[in-house]
């Protein structure tokens, strides 16, 4: 079956591209944020500095790790620092967002305020039910959100056409198991959604440590031009055992 989806693409790779690439602009898909990989870093990078809230309880709030920041409550705010699913309730995002928060001064002290793209990064979190981890162990879940969908194509289609934000981790990216990152992930995994073709072998213990790994990307399209023709082995090879996914 697989084989016979990159017959059928041949020689139709211009119109194919613009449908998806068009596809992949209106979606707009964005991975769920991680916390451990993007959150905490910024906290631990921006709050240490003032010597406030990394390794220390200020006001009631400690941001080294995530079990202290969730459960912090702010003095000043009589409640939780951080609001799961509301950032616009969570005194947390209101101080490092507005210019003039109603409680106190801006944050991070001693420091420039966060970029856009971070406030509007951990805004994304706590909108997101501020969880501590995404369930990442599972090949081709590039959305993180704990199976397989037709985004999770469109995330690897958005980053190699695009400009689109890079997979968080190239072993969950590389969905066929073979040869890197390229187009002919993004069909296998289409073809295992929607016209019955195998599923992505499970991760090797190797592969999953090193979750967070973001994929080589030396050049974008080069390989996806060279692998539209898949390898003499692909035809051969059998769908590994599926495994379960912790």
């Amino acid at each position: 079956m697989y084989n016979l989806l990159i017959d059928n693409i041949r020689g139709k790779t211009p119109l194919i591209t613009a449908v998806m690439l068009q596809f992949c602009i209106c979606s707009s898909t964005k991975a769920q944020v991680d916390y451990t990989s993007q959150v905490q870093p910024i906290f631990t990078q921006s709050c240490e500095g003032g010597f406030c809230h990394i390794g220390m309880d200020t006001s009631g709030i400690d941001l080294s790790s995530y079990d202290a920041a969730i459960s912090s409550v702010g003095f000043q705010y009589e409640g939780m620092t951080i609001v799961p699913g509301d950032s616009q309730a969570s005194p947390l995002w209101l101080k490092i967002a507005q210019e003039k928060p109603e409680l106190g001064a801006r944050m991070p002290r001693l420091a420039d305020p966060l970029s856009p793209e971070e406030i509007e990064l951990i805004a994304r979190w706590i909108d997101e039910g501020a969880v501590e981890s995404i369930a990442g162990e599972l090949r081709g879940d590039l959305d993180r959100d704990g199976g397989l969908a037709l985004t999770d194509a469109i995330i690897i289609l958005g980053f190699l056409f695009i400009g689109g934000p890079e997979p968080f981790c190239e072993p969950v990216a590389n969905v066929d198991g073979l040869d890197g990152l390229n187009v002919t992930d993004a069909i296998y995994l289409l073809s295992f959604l929607f016209l019955g073709g195998p599923p992505p072998p499970p991760l090797s213990p190797a592969e999953a440590s090193s979750r967070g790994r973001a994929p080589r990307s030396a050049s974008r399209l080069a390989p996806v031009i060279r692998t539209m023709t898949p390898s003499p082995t692909r035809s051969r090879r059998a769908p590994k055992a599926s495994s379960s996914i912790p």
